[in-house]
């Protein structure tokens, strides 16, 4: 999910100057600064608008990868532009580390203030959202996953959601919980808290979420990596509302900043409109999309439901931001007729669910209705949606993360959409990768003795270089999303503005339970060989095999080796080794 070059062009550029920028004159600041129309849009109708302020300091924007020394920087002059804010009668709500924005409620009379402020280069909505409502592991492969002894043990998987029953019977020990929630639903009020009981979930789509990746097994159907660690961060409340989405950009902070060794984060919810390709620098995502990049840079896969507002060309923010794993909904059995946001004929395994967005972006498609997990009071509910489809999908990870832990993030999800599993969404007739982990666990393992498959010194997919070239990323989605996004100042949509989506009332009500998972026993994965490989300049691998009619013969296991050819594969193995990219 590298932006290449630009990217780097960026980072360049970037570390030169991060210190607050001359003001520009007047006039030009009047043309580069102001109020967008969504925002315009706006001021005749609302008293106050919570919004996400950009201050000026060092260039930034989609594909630019920040320094640790410019967080520190940013976290410094947000703190900074926040209290010159308040001191004006401004409610800053968040001022965010990793990148130069503040998020504030503000008086529709103070936001005209702010067009001519020269610390201000630009303000934006701050989107509301909400979160998107498992037996399906025999169609995912995930027998075979846990047969093979793969669970998720030792990795640290993250929840952004209503928060977690950390009382339920079925589910282990949390790992860590906080609390970002702008209306003030934080367990004893406020919208920030951290600590044992800070993510209680008061409304149940949390614990469900939570249930489908770690759920033990003794009253609803077992997790996908029953043995990971969880931290629960709660972003809806009890509602299953997100009132900002800087409450979410404040969680994945929160995550970065005290847990940076997690492995996994979850979203299962997303803004209320659907947005066409990536969306990163779309109305009020820019603060998230920095955030998101960050987690990425650290080695922290973020998955995202893709969203359930029927849009063929479109999903939701977290999911539409280019460094998230998007991830679209399947049915997994044959339940009848259904209407959930749009009329489902009939529904039979591996066909794509009519409620689920889609868009040319989107990453994969995973079962995700219906899908029996937990509930709050030792309980456990079949519920439909994206937001269901995506825990599978974390699940999966925590296993292929824990099969092989030095699997680069690229390798991890190239394994997943090379799926031998292709579904055609109806709405848009595009083909779509169907969740097997198995097949990608097989992709990963490394290949026989003397197959000569390439394998990938970064954990890549053995025998192709879909683990060296870099995938363009995709975004997310929620299937309780409701209500349209605000529309442009002359009643049309802005560029860069979500497309509104359908209203997806009926969500709640749980439908009979589906049917239990069942087991496969399948020997282990191949043990690890060696594998000799050179780099072909460009990123990837290629193999260099010892055939029988040459002198070539290279390890990697440090025996010795002879022969002409011998040399020429050490030099191209440490250039190789010089020029490998760091995803």
């Amino acid at each position: 999910m590298s932006r290449g070059l630009g990217a780097l062009a960026g980072l360049l550029a970037l570390t030169g100057a991060c210190a607050p920028e001359a003001s520009p004159p007047r006039q030009a600041r009047a043309e580069a600064t102001g109020l967008s129309a969504a925002v315009r849009s706006r001021l005749a109708t609302a008293d106050e608008l919570r919004v996400v302020i950009r201050y000026r300091t060092a260039p930034t924007g989609p594909g630019v990868r920040i320094s640790d020394a410019a967080r520190s920087r940013y976290a410094d002059s947000g703190a900074r532009v926040a209290a010159q804010l308040r001191e004006r009668g401004i409610r800053v709500t968040r001022a965010f580390a990793l990148s130069p924005w503040v998020a504030a409620t503000v008086r529709t009379d103070a936001l005209l203030s702010l067009r001519d402020d020269p610390r201000v280069a630009r303000v934006e909505l701050d989107l509301p959202g909400q979160g998107q409502l498992l037996q399906s592991g025999p169609l995912i492969g995930l027998p075979d996953v846990t047969a093979a002894g793969f669970t998720g043990s030792g990795v640290q998987v993250a929840t952004l959601d209503t928060g977690v029953d950390g009382t339920h019977a079925d589910l282990g020990e949390l790992g860590a919980e906080a609390c970002f929630c702008g209306n003030d639903c934080c367990p004893g009020g406020g919208s920030s808290d951290s600590g044992s009981g800070s993510a209680v979930d008061g409304h149940g789509h949390g614990t469900h979420v939570a249930g489908a990746i770690i759920a033990q097994g003794t009253i609803g159907p077992r997790g996908v990596a029953p043995d990971a660690t969880l931290l629960a961060v709660k972003v809806l409340d009890d509602s299953n509302n997100l009132s900002a989405l800087s409450d979410v950009t404040a969680g994945l902070e929160w995550i970065l900043s005290n847990h940076p060794q997690t492995d996994i984060v979850n979203l299962s919810l997303g803004t209320l409109g659907a947005y066409a390709g990536d969306c990163d620098a779309a109305e009020g995502i820019a603060p998230l999309a920095a955030a998101a990049d960050a987690l990425r840079d650290n080695g922290t896969m973020l998955v995202a439901a893709s969203g359930n507002g029927a849009a063929s060309d479109g999903m939701a923010a977290p999911a539409c931001i280019a460094s998230v794993l998007s991830v679209g909904a399947v049915w997994d059995a044959d339940v009848g007729p259904e209407s959930i946001v749009c009329q489902e004929a009939a529904t039979f395994p591996d066909l794509i669910a009519c409620f689920s967005n889609a868009s040319s972006t989107t990453d994969l498609v995973a079962p995700g209705a219906r899908i029996t997990s937990l509930w709050p009071g030792d309980g456990a509910r079949a519920r439909s949606g994206t937001s269901h489809a995506a825990p599978v999908a974390s699940g999966c990870l925590a296993a292929l993360m824990e099969a092989h832990p030095d699997a680069t993030l690229d390798a991890l999800e190239s394994a997943l959409q090379a799926s031998p599993v292709r579904l055609t969404d109806s709405k848009n007739g595009i083909d779509y990768p169907r969740l097997d982990c198995a097949d990608a666990l097989s992709r990963l393992a490394p290949p026989p003795p003397d197959a000569g498959s390439g394998d990938d010194l970064d954990g890549g997919v053995a025998g192709s270089d879909a683990g060296t070239e870099e995938a363009e990323p995709i975004g997310t989605g929620d299937e309780d999303a409701g209500s349209d996004p605000p529309a442009a100042a002359d009643g049309g949509p802005s560029p860069g503005d979500p497309a509104p989506i359908p209203d997806a009332a009926g969500m709640g009500a749980p439908p009979p339970d589906a049917r239990a998972d069942g087991a496969v026993p399948v020997p282990p994965p191949v043990p690890a060989v060696d594998a000799a490989t050179s780099d072909d300049g460009d990123g990837g691998h290629v193999a260099v095999s010892g055939a029988a009619d040459t002198d070539c013969s290279c390890s990697l296991s440090g025996r010795a080796r002879s022969g002409p050819w011998h040399a020429v594969g050490l030099v191209l193995l440490a250039v190789g080794l010089r020029l490998r990219r760091r995803h």
